[in-house]
Parts: C-alpha cells; structure tokens; sequence
C-alpha cells in the first residue's frame, strides 16, 4: 500500500477484563503484559520498504 506523504498510521486498542467479556476466564485476575497468550500482548509493528535505488542515509528525506 502505497501511502502519499504526509499520511499518519494509527492503531486504537482497549483491554476488557470486565466481567462484561463473554472471552474473559477470570474477571478478577491480575493479567500482566507479556508473550503468551493468556496475558496481555498489545504490540503494533509497521514494516516498510524502500526503492532499490534509495540511499537508506536519506530514508527522512525526499532525496534518492
């Protein structure tokens, strides 16, 4: 996806340990960050390429 200049990414996440959460096991546990997947695991990653023939020096600039 090809982005013009300027465009802003932006990721909008919330936690439900209510017991509200038809999927949550323990309303009253403690969940802590971590890797697995009965903790809480928010992390947003963006990956981008460059054209071959970009110096990756000028990555902030509009220079090739």
């Amino acid at each position: 996806m090809l982005l013009p200049k300027g465009n802003e990414i932006r990721a909008t996440a919330w936690f439900d340990n209510s017991p509200n959460n038809k999927y949550n096991p323990d309303a009253k546990a403690k969940v802590n960050w971590g890797d697995q997947s009965w903790e809480e695991m928010l992390a947003g990653f963006v990956d981008f390429v460059i054209p071959l023939d970009m110096n990756p020096k000028n990555i902030m600039t509009s220079k090739r």
